[in-house]
């Protein structure tokens, strides 16, 4: 009999939402022994986790007035169970995830701080688990934090394992920005806290385990998602045009960076189409930019898909794209560690990166020599016609990025890893 794990999130483990971090790094665990608490009004559909309860965000609002409004609830695992008051509640927050003003955040803050969240079922729910040890992600929403520092005074787990795989600790995502200074200024001082709380705190990428060790005083442990354990068989250019794919968000700058893409392959594609570009997105996007997306010749923005489709889809693909925002004063996911980069290793296909360079998941594809690595907008024209007129290359890249992934994300040594943080 395993410890009993408790692992907090935001989205719920679903592959609808892509965000399938913590269920890849437990899929080798007890399910029995894993119990997920999340945010998101979603239902689970990964077996990987026996156990989930939902803190729904929308009536935590409504508890502000209404007290007696029951904000928590036990969630069963299934695929068809989506109320009319849930999809409308998704549609909220679909919403506001896309509109990410200043004043919507703070609103939110407010609610979980009015709103009654701390309520009977939670924990009844902490008490009937009865976790030794807590997992969590250390995020910029203080609310999140919070729900965390509650399960910790609460339940007293054995173990406290902090995930710093956002930069929610320094100034340099804003800089400059007064408002953002603020922010940071409280949000460091929690964020400190909880890293003092933890047992262990773990860095998803050397550029974070490099700034937070500095930062902290502390030796964080690397540890980043694992590849899938069925990687592709070697991929091998079979001529025709060339397809591009991306899978993912276009919040923060990435549609901008999206739209470089399309405009590079519509200006190779001025005589005949050698390469296609489609666009897999679960962003709520305006009918302009998808029909200017949709103008450039050989490219094509659709819905979401699933996280399994995802997976066939990169298999049928020539080239992945990585993107982060090419704007200087958007910096937000400049320590990130995207969960796109292992299940790209893991298609063994050719990956072009864009973004800054001081971006930690840009630094990571330099660093290893994983990608092609644009670092400027007009790399990504270059790149790409490098790639149309010699697309032998397509297999060169495919080696490195499946290198790559074997050396630094067998699933073997991320597991064993794993088990050593939470058993020893």
């Amino acid at each position: 009999m395993g410890k009993h794990i408790l692992i907090t999130s935001i989205p719920s483990w679903n592959q609808k939402s892509g965000a399938n971090t913590w269920a890849t790094l437990f899929e080798r665990f007890d399910s029995n022994d894993l119990a997920n608490i999340y945010i998101r009004p979603e239902i689970p559909d990964s077996t990987v986790c026996s156990r989930y309860f939902n803190i729904r965000e929308w009536l935590v609002v409504k508890s502000i007035l209404k007290r007696d409004e029951i904000t928590g609830f036990v969630v069963q695992k299934k695929e068809n169970n989506i109320t009319i008051e849930l999809e409308k509640e998704q549609q909220k927050t679909t919403h506001y995830s896309k509109n990410r003003k200043r004043i919507y955040l703070w609103m939110r803050e407010l609610a979980w701080k009015l709103g009654k969240w701390k309520s009977k079922e939670l924990d009844s729910f902490l008490i009937d688990f009865n976790p030794e040890v807590l997992f969590f992600s250390i995020e910029s929403y203080p609310y999140f934090n919070r729900v965390n520092e509650y399960i910790i005074k609460k339940c007293k787990p054995k173990k406290v394992i902090g995930y710093l795989w956002d930069d929610n600790f320094t100034y340099k995502q804003r800089p400059g920005n007064i408002f953002n200074i603020i922010e940071r200024y409280f949000l460091r001082k929690q964020v400190k806290r909880i890293v003092n709380t933890c047992t262990h705190i773990l860095s998803i990428s050397p550029k974070m385990k490099e700034e937070c060790d500095k930062e902290f005083g502390i030796n964080s442990i690397l540890l980043t998602k694992p590849l899938r354990d069925n990687i592709v068989s070697p991929y091998r250019y079979k001529g025709g045009v060339i397809r591009l794919l991306y899978t993912g968000s276009l919040v923060i700058g990435r549609d901008k960076v999206l739209k470089l893409v399309a405009q590079a392959v519509d200006k190779i594609n001025v005589e005949s189409i050698r390469m296609k570009l489609d666009i897999y997105t679960n962003t709520a996007i305006n009918n302009n930019y998808k029909q200017e997306i949709n103008n450039y010749k050989g490219c094509e923005l659709h819905g979401a898909i699933p996280q399994n489709q995802v997976f066939v889809e990169q298999e049928n693909a020539d080239v992945l794209i990585f993107g982060e925002s090419l704007d200087k004063g958007n910096n937000i996911a400049r320590l990130s560690f995207s969960t796109k980069i292992t299940d790209y290793l893991s298609s063994f296909r050719c990956i072009l990166a864009i973004g800054p360079a001081d971006n930690s998941s840009i630094d990571y594809f330099a660093r290893e020599d994983a990608a092609f690595v644009c670092t400027k907008a007009e790399d990504v024209y270059t790149s790409l016609l490098q790639i149309a007129e010699t697309p032998t290359i397509l297999n060169e890249y495919a080696e490195k990025a499946y290198k790559c992934g074997n050396k630094n994300h067998n699933p073997q040594i991320v597991n064993k890893k794993l088990k050593q943080i939470i058993y020893t």
